[in-house]
């Protein structure tokens, strides 16, 4: 949302890479400041938080002087141009757009001079959001003709992948490689709090408001861990499927990236804290977000 979140929240990015006691990967390249990149690509995943998501970049691109048309336009305004990108400001990118065709026909060093990042989101949960924001939310369909629809349906879970696969790619390692973060929606906090460690970003960057808040449907939307058995096993899918294995890699790759900054956790307990001051001091107005419900 649009609105100053406490923009007194300015605090810089906590710790340097890993030092401490727990046994990690390779942690070089892992911080990459704002400062010294060309801008920010991120592919917008559906019903992956990828509204909220968008909404921090178009903010961070607010704060960090990126162009007008870029913070506030429509998703025309959100095409990587080697050759615009290259101009001296920062620039971003954060609209609903596969990943092959947004990074075909770049450069390798165009590439390597953006942080690009997407998010993904466990696959039963996906589905189930999904349901109720277009079925319920849309067609006005029932709890009845979800359970119905739940049952029914054989679910092979292929759709995550092919939304985020590289140009290259021919395995999802391929793909947690060519980003700098695949942020996981079911930790979504965590996930942008290693974004501002990353990025060396303020705490006042990457506050949010909720884009898409179903409460409206909360009645008769089912937390996914109390749905009943069957339920939720059938949902649960192929859980060997391409979009299953791309959740657990970007689950281990958020752990041993997390793993590089020793003061993570406090990082995340302040964030926390100004996100909830924030959060209710600040209303959702829709008509003040920076496009459509982003930011």
């Amino acid at each position: 949302l649009f609105l100053v979140l406490l923009t007194l929240v300015t605090y810089s990015a906590l710790g340097e890479p890993f030092s401490n006691d727990t046994a990690v990967g390779d942690c070089s390249g892992v911080r990459r400041p704002l400062s010294a990149l060309r801008g920010i690509v991120y592919i917008k995943n559906p019903k992956c938080a990828s509204s909220t998501t968008a909404g921090v970049v178009r903010r961070i691109g607010a704060r960090h002087g990126a162009p007008q048309e870029e913070v506030f336009g429509s998703p025309r305004n959100h095409i990587p141009v080697e050759k615009k990108w290259r101009e001296g400001n920062l620039h971003i990118s954060a609209v609903h757009k596969k990943a092959k065709a947004r990074f075909s026909g770049h450069s390798k060093a165009f590439l390597d001079s953006v942080f690009k990042m997407t998010t993904v989101r466990h696959p039963g949960k996906r589905e189930l959001s999904s349901y109720f924001f277009f079925e319920v939310g849309r067609k006005h369909k029932t709890l009845s003709d979800f359970y119905e629809f739940a049952s029914a349906v054989k679910f092979s879970y292929k759709t995550q992948v092919p939304y985020v696969q590289t140009p290259s790619a021919k395995a999802t390692k391929d793909i947690i490689r060519f980003y700098d973060l695949i942020g996981v929606a079911d930790r979504l906090d965590e996930s942008l709090v290693l974004l501002k460690l990353m990025l060396d970003l303020s705490m006042g960057d990457i506050l949010y408001m909720v884009a898409k808040n179903q409460t409206e449907h909360r009645t008769i939307y089912p937390d996914f861990e109390s749905l009943p058995p069957d339920t939720k096993a059938n949902l649960m899918g192929n859980t060997a499927s391409p979009d299953w294995q791309l959740f657990r890699q970007a689950n281990g790759a958020i752990d041993s990236k997390i793993r590089c900054f020793p003061n993570f956790n406090a990082t995340l307990t302040l964030y926390q804290r100004h996100l909830a001051a924030s959060q209710a001091t600040c209303g959702f107005d829709i008509a003040n977000c920076y496009w459509g419900d982003n930011g």
